[in-house]
């Protein structure tokens, strides 16, 4: 089994390869939808590893991870990346930007599904 190291450049690089593609299709969902199908296909030990690498890129200072992110958790349930997704919202809550009240919302409204059931 491989370890955190070793599947999150892979992740990335084929996060990277999909958004591009998407990008130049001007299909935004078809990076997401084609990584929620490879998420499926990856057996329990990949996926507990892909969640991991989900979680960090909701921190993270790229925001076409950070969307893919938010993406994945919202459609998978990750209940696994509420505290990541608390402390993003507290970031865009005290945040100046003029999308922070758009970003908090979204956040928040993740963190309310997730917490529902």
């Amino acid at each position: 089994m491989m370890t955190l190291d070793e599947f999150q450049p892979l992740m990335e690089a084929f996060w990277d390869r999909l958004d591009q593609e998407a990008d130049q299709s001007k299909d935004s969902q078809l990076a997401l939808n084609q990584l929620q199908s490879t998420y499926a296909s990856l057996d329990l030990g990949e996926q507990e590893l892909a969640q991991q690498v989900l979680i960090a890129w909701v921190e993270s200072g790229d925001s076409h991870r950070r969307f893919a992110a938010l993406a994945m958790i919202d459609r998978l349930g990750l209940r696994s990346a509420l505290p990541a997704l608390r402390r993003l919202g507290e970031v865009y809550e005290h945040s100046e930007g003029p999308s922070a009240p758009y970003d908090w919302a979204k956040v928040n409204r993740i963190i309310g599904r997730l917490t529902e059931t």
